[in-house]
Formats: C-alpha cells, sequence, structure tokens
C-alpha cells in the first residue's frame, strides 16, 4: 500500500511538467503535420498552374508558328506586287515611246502647215506628258516605308518573378516564354500591318501608271488613224 501510495505520490508530482512537455511535443507535432499538409497543397496547386501554363504556351507557339507563315505569304505577296508595279511602269514607257513615234509622224507629214491651231494642239499634248512623266517619276522613286522600332525587345523579361518553391519557379519559366512569345505575335501583326500598307500603295501606283498607259495608247491609236 506504501508502495502504491509512493508511485501515485511521484507521478502527481510530476504530472504538471509531464503534461506541459507532452501538450508542447503535441503542438508541435500537429503544426509539422499541418506546415506538411499545406506544402503538399500548394505544390499541387502548383503543379496545375505550371501544366496550365505549359499548355497554354504551346498553344501560343503554334500561332506563332502560323503568324510567320502569314508574314511571310504577304511578303511574298508584295514581291510579286512589286513585279507588276515595274512592269506597269515599263508598259507605260513603252506606250509613251509609241506616242512620241506617232507625234513625231504626225509632225512630218504637216511639216509646211501653216496653220496655228495644231501648234496649239502639240503644245497641249506636251503638257499633258510633262505632268505625267513627273508622277511616274515621282511613284518610281518612291522610297519604301521606314519599319519601325520595335516598342520593346524580344527578350526583355517579364519583370521579377520571384519564386518561393521550385515548383513555382518552373511556372515562371513558362510565363516567360508566354511573354516572348506574345510579343512575337504582336511584331508579326505589325509586320503585316505595314506590308499590307506597302500592298495598297503599290496598287495604287499599278492603277495609276496604267490608266496613264492607257490614255497614252489610245492618243496613239487616234494619231496614227488620222496619219495612216
Amino acid at each position: 500500500v506504501n508502495g502504491l501510495r509512493n508511485s501515485l505520490t511521484s507521478m502527481t508530482m510530476k504530472d504538471p511538467y509531464d503534461l506541459q512537455q507532452a501538450q508542447k511535443q503535441k503542438k508541435t507535432s500537429l503544426e509539422q503535420e499541418l506546415s506538411e499538409e499545406a506544402a503538399k497543397k500548394a505544390t499541387k496547386i502548383e503543379k496545375g498552374s505550371y501544366n496550365r501554363a505549359r499548355k497554354a504556351r504551346k498553344k501560343l507557339e503554334e500561332a506563332e508558328q502560323k503568324q510567320k507563315m502569314t508574314t511571310e505569304e504577304v511578303r511574298k505577296q508584295n514581291e510579286s506586287l512589286e513585279h507588276g508595279r515595274q512592269g506597269a511602269f515599263k508598259v507605260h514607257e513603252e506606250a509613251e515611246k509609241a506616242k512620241d513615234t506617232a507625234i513625231t509622224l504626225e509632225k512630218e507629214r504637216n511639216a509646211f502647215d501653216i496653220l496655228a491651231p495644231a501648234k496649239a494642239k502639240y503644245g497641249k499634248w506636251a503638257a499633258k506628258d510633262a505632268q505625267a512623266a513627273a508622277e511616274i517619276e515621282q511613284m518610281k522613286n518612291k522610297s519604301s516605308e521606314q519599319l519601325e522600332n520595335e516598342a520593346m525587345s524580344e527578350n526583355k523579361e517579364l519583370g521579377n518573378l520571384n519564386a518561393k518553391t521550385e515548383a513555382e519557379a518552373k511556372t515562371n519559366k513558362e510565363l516567360q516564354k508566354i511573354y516572348k512569345s506574345v510579343k512575337r505575335i504582336n511584331k508579326e501583326t505589325e509586320v503585316q500591318s505595314r506590308e499590307s500598307k506597302k500592298q495598297k500603295s503599290k496598287l495604287g501606283d499599278i492603277m495609276k501608271t496604267s490608266e496613264y498607259a492607257k490614255k497614252s495608247v489610245k492618243e496613239t491609236d487616234e494619231k496614227l488613224r488620222k496619219n495612216l
């Protein structure tokens, strides 16, 4: 009995300290478990974010490739238009030569004609030719549209993305790639816009030059009909 009493007394004396230690250990263990659980959840969430970012980046890169192909096609169209533009200038040049021949022929056949109206007519033709020639020359010497400076370098980073975990760092890398891809797509769009403006200008030159050539051919035809 005395032994039991002593044992109980001893346990009673140690209880406050032992309970305090046990509670402290339990609290620490619980905090560790919660911390580990939170870390697992954070990693799982970050992995999901990374997968979504990676998928979005791949889709964006596919779109980027299509944009590049479109830009290349627009440039090829521009090259074809430039050939057409130069061809129109050549046609106009030949039409003018033919008209000059017709005028020379008419002048030679009317060399002894003293009527003033004929001289006035030649003067009117000459004035019209000078105006057309000046406009054609202006179109020929038209400089290519200057490419605009890029507003932002392709290699510029998306600010400082401070990662707290390795998983977050991987996601941030995908975001950087997405950002750069977006900038490259924007660049391709700007190039396409500039090329389209050049196309419009070249088409205008072709139409105007062709109109002048058409008029020259018509006038030449009229002159030849009168003198042949």
